[in-house]
């Protein structure tokens, strides 16, 4: 099975995207790029990071813009491979986490949320790739943390 795996981390220099084999429940990186942000898409997504500057409108085109940037990643990785849209099996995304708030305490009265962005009917429907993403979002409505995937990773 083919693979690629995309994050967006908190420092916002860009896309990190991976492609890997998965076979008998084990994984083999084949290859790892990073496409930077210009510093003008990075500017705007801290920008809406913060309730006081924050506009709903400028998070919906960020939504969809990053899912383009997700796509951009996904091509950069896969050239001069042997891969492409129709040999890559599934796509995890991550996304880029704009609001965190597992224990629901950084305003009155809030519930346990979190959110993140890049679009992923975006990059599904642009590359036809199947695509998983919200992982954050699940752990998050089960009372975890919101990083479900770090025991994995010990």
């Amino acid at each position: 099975m083919i693979a690629i795996g995309l994050m967006s981390g908190t420092s916002l220099d860009g896309v990190d995207a991976i492609l890997v084999e998965i076979s008998n429940g084990k994984y083999n990186p084949i290859k790892f790029v990073t496409l930077p942000y210009e510093e003008s898409f990075k500017k705007r997504i801290l920008k809406n990071l913060s309730d006081a500057s924050a506009k709903l409108s400028e998070i919906s085109s960020l939504n969809y813009e990053l899912g383009d940037k997700f796509v951009d990643a996904i091509d950069l990785l896969l050239k001069d491979t042997i891969y492409s849209y129709k040999t890559v099996d599934f796509v995890a995304s991550h996304g880029q986490t704009i609001w965190h708030d597992p224990k629901g305490e950084k305003c009155e009265g809030a519930v346990p949320s979190t959110f993140q962005i890049g679009e992923p009917s975006v990059i599904s429907y642009k590359t036809g790739i199947k695509t998983v993403s919200n992982f954050r979002t699940m752990d998050v409505a089960a009372g975890g943390e919101g990083a479900p995937l770090v025991p994995y990773s010990e």
